[in-house]
């Protein structure tokens, strides 16, 4: 069968002498110190035995500058209980040739993947993090953490463990080795063909956040499925075929739609979170991409610094590109969140050999005595002293379906899932010249955040439309909604055409991309205002066309209604970035009869003020709180879209000194 192959022969040790037995066994308890210095690491000699037997093994210090050949393990650690023991030989005396063995309790998930790895007739070199770091000392995994990038880049191959059964085999397998190579996954008009491939993915093991790390990392990946072995680079071309239906909103049919759903459990309208990106290989382009994004950004700053005595200007600063960001240790960190860790900080460490922008001489302090917050707020201040900016704020603050990590407890300012970045691209709220914070710090013992800004306006009433936020109001209902919003906006407004069909309303019923990034994301152009007027019209055209009174924007775009010919079809089409739009956000007004929205989740309220900041580039929406010796302090709502301060009105005329301000 193509699918299950020989397993390769792995680098080994010298032969050791297996007939030398203990006449006693006492518990492991004393690892060697390693030299961190030396980068030195501990290796396990899986020693050979048969399937079910007792599991032995030795532990090798050595130096990564030695370049050791090695294998790597990758599996999940499951639950503590119950243990099992495998033995450790050990050498209390140097000076003798007999070893003794040592007891060490380990979970069923590493005992099964041990005896499945292991070789009946030669020894095998593994690196395992369970037993190879000594995991009660918190200073050593600190430094072995460090070391993570190139433990698993290094290894000659990463062996992947799953506890899952794929027999029986069917044709399937033979079909996945030929998988981009003449076969494709819409080959077969049944998408349940690849079910037995997708099983694999519905495993545990993919949702790991170590998992990640150790598969983008590797040169060379074995997919053992207890102990059926495939070929890694197969399975994960599957993945990316599978999820790049994910990050393309107009795919919404065929089998990698179908496959996608049936891999994430998903049931719902609502789409799965993406883990890192679309899958490990495009990591790993995100990874390679990154670096030279960040060379180039690098070069840049110092192109800047070498030819003029004073600071690089703000236009020669921060670029948010796609490069930049994939690999960035922010990205990295937000695309974790639906992800699932033992320990919280690990959402930090668990990602720090894939990050791009972290230099050799980052701050950036790994500890495990430290609260989550604390170590989550060194990310956020690494990013502004990298980039000089304070975009990050442009988040939505509701947890996203599958986020492993709650935000309760988390200050207001700190992103936890995702930033708008494609959004924050088609804005310019701060303008050029205050495109650079001049004053921006993160306090780590009271999480707080210091910025400067100018406060602009503050919210007077709020309209939630399409009330169910399906998109079902008839369109009538709907259109009437937004003109009784806008005359509560402008109680004065005595326009012939409807208020909803201003330039400044209109535009917050679409997107707020840039012209590529929408033509990128729905295959069409980005509609200019006498375009937005057009759609809107053959809207509510259609509403009095067709048959039934409660035609909404959801029928229009999903169809089913009667008669057929009623709108156009490239209307229709131009209408589904308008329904996805208008039911995802929240319209609201201020004293200063401006109009605006943010995200329908978004806990505004009247009363709360209109910010911008400098070195963010979307407006963000804050409520001031006062406590009893504390002062002033802000509470982060999230950015808002507002026509007439996307691209820096608001500071033109303004002194660029504004007010500091602590978000907390």
């Amino acid at each position: 069968m193509a699918a299950s192959r020989k397993r390769r022969s792995p680098p080994t040790s010298s032969q050791p002498n297996y007939t030398k037995r203990t006449k006693r066994i006492t518990q492991f308890h004393h690892y060697e110190p390693l030299d961190h210095l030396q980068q030195q690491i501990r290796l396990l000699e899986l020693l050979p035995g048969k399937p079910g037997s007792r599991i032995s093994i030795k532990l090798h210090t050595v130096s990564l500058n030695d370049n050791p050949e090695y294998e790597a393990l990758s599996y999940c650690w499951g639950p503590p209980k119950p243990s099992y023991d495998i033995f450790i030989h050990v050498n209390n005396n140097k000076d003798s040739n007999t070893d003794q063995l040592a007891s060490f309790p380990v979970g069923r998930n590493l005992r099964k993947a041990l005896d499945d790895l292991r070789l009946q007739s030669r020894p095998r070199l593994v690196w395992n993090d369970a037993i190879c770091i000594n995991q009660k000392d918190n200073v050593e995994k600190g430094h072995q953490i460090q070391l993570m990038h190139q433990i698993y880049s290094r290894a000659a191959v990463v062996c992947a463990w799953l506890d899952h059964n794929v027999r029986p085999k069917t044709s399937v397998f033979d079909d996945l080795e030929s998988l981009g190579r003449g076969v494709e996954l819409d080959d077969f008009a049944d998408p349940e063909y690849w079910y037995p491939v997708a099983d694999i993915f519905r495993n545990e093991y993919w949702r790991r956040l170590w998992v990640q790390q150790e598969l983008i990392l590797a040169a060379k990946v074995d997919v053992y499925c207890r102990s059926d072995v495939f070929s890694g680079e197969q399975l994960l071309e599957f993945q990316q075929k599978v999820n790049v239906v994910k990050s393309q909103r107009t795919r919404l049919g065929g089998p990698e739609f179908v496959l996608s759903r049936y891999i994430d459990g998903n049931t719902s309208a609502d789409p799965t979170p993406e883990i890192f990106g679309s899958g490990v290989i495009q990591a790993r382009i995100n990874m390679r991409e990154g670096r030279e994004a960040q060379e180039a950004y690098s070069l840049s700053l110092s192109s800047s610094s070498a030819s003029s005595t004073s600071p690089p200007s703000p236009s020669q600063g921060f670029k948010i590109t796609r490069g930049l960001l994939a690999s960035s240790l922010l990205n990295l960190f937000l695309q974790s969140s639906s992800v699932r860790m033992t320990d919280p900080r690990d959402r930090l460490y668990g990602i720090l050999g894939l990050a791009t922008d972290i230099a050799h001489d980052s701050n950036l302090e790994i500890t495990y005595e430290a609260s989550p917050i604390w170590v989550y707020a060194q990310i956020f201040r690494h990013f502004i002293h990298r980039y000089k900016s304070l975009s990050f704020l442009c988040f939505n603050k509701s947890n996203p379906r599958g986020s492993y990590t709650p935000r309760k407890g988390f200050p207001s300012w700190m992103p936890h899932a995702d930033v708008c970045w494609s959004y924050v691209n088609a804005s310019r709220a701060c303008g050029e010249v205050l495109a650079t914070p001049h004053v921006a710090s993160i306090d780590l013992e009271t999480q707080c955040l210091h910025a400067q800004g100018i406060k602009v306006d503050a919210i007077k009433h709020i309209c939630l439309i399409n009330g169910d936020g399906r998109g079902w109001t008839p369109i009538p209902e709907w259109l009437d909604q937004i003109e009784s919003f806008c005359r509560k906006t402008w109680p004065d407004a005595d326009d012939s055409t409807p208020l909803y069909e201003r330039d400044n309303v209109t535009s917050l019923m679409f997107p707020c991309l840039s012209p590529k990034r929408y033509k990128n994301m729905w295959k069409l152009d980005k509609p200019d205002p006498q375009r937005r007027i057009h759609l809107i019209r053959s809207l509510l055209a259609a509403a009095q066309k067709a048959d039934q009174k409660d035609l909404s924007t959801g029928d229009i775009i999903r169809g089913g209604y009667t008669p057929t010919d009623i709108i156009p079809a490239d209307v229709r089409e131009e209408c589904h970035p308008l329904h996805v739009e208008s039911n995802a956000v929240v319209l609201f007004g201020t004293e200063g009869s401006r109009v605006g929205s943010m995200a329908r989740t978004s806990d505004i309220q009247a009363g709360d003020e209109i910010w911008i900041l400098f070195g963010c580039r979307m407006p963000i929406m804050m409520r001031p709180k006062r406590e009893e010796g504390k002062g002033l302090r802000y509470q982060v709502i999230g950015p808002a879209i507002i026509p007439g301060l996307m691209k820096g009105e608001a500071i033109k005329d303004a002194e660029h000194h504004g007010s500091t301000v602590i978000l907390e």
